[in-house]
């Protein structure tokens, strides 16, 4: 890819379009990423871990392609990343636990995917968090408790799943 050479480049949208084939492996050159916007496209392929490599990344967005595969826990690295948008694919696996270290996260979307597996707990250190949305997955178990330590949560979606067990 021609956009991977573009070492100054600080954000790149290519929204809403009919883009189709896999993130290509250049973008993992762009290391001076401040946004990172492909969603409404026709994206195949899973999420690349050289991802993890753009430290610079504030802003995440890959929702509603056609992804597959697990959340790489290379995302985990992404110390700056404040939005991870990855709903409406067909991603599979657990929540990688690593993403509790991406303390300055306010919004986390999910949702729509076949993600299996427990809710991590370590997701109850995202004390920044305010959007949490894992809704519409196969996530089992119960909800864990640490998510009542997301004091400033305002909006929390884990509708249709099969998790069990009592309302912490």
């Amino acid at each position: 890819s021609q956009l991977g050479q573009l070492q100054n480049l600080e954000l790149l949208h290519l929204l809403d379009n009919m883009l189709t084939a896999s993130i290509p492996s250049q973008f993992g050159q762009l290391l001076n990423l401040f946004e990172l916007r492909i969603y409404w496209n026709e994206l195949t392929g899973s999420i690349p871990s050289y991802l993890g490599q753009l430290t610079t990344l504030y802003y995440l967005s890959l929702e509603a392609n056609q992804l597959t595969g697990s959340i790489p826990s290379q995302l985990g690295q992404l110390q700056s990343l404040d939005v991870l948008r990855l709903h409406q694919n067909r991603l599979t696996g657990p929540i990688a636990s690593h993403l509790g270290a991406l303390k300055m996260l306010t919004a986390v979307s999910f949702g729509s995917n076949l993600l299996t597996g427990n809710i991590p707990s370590q997701l109850g250190l995202l004390q920044s968090l305010r959007y949490l949305f894992i809704e519409s997955n196969m996530l089992t178990g119960s909800m864990p408790s640490q998510l009542g330590q997301l004091q400033n949560l305002k909006h929390l979606r884990l509708y249709v799943n099969k998790l069990t067990g009592p309302i912490p």
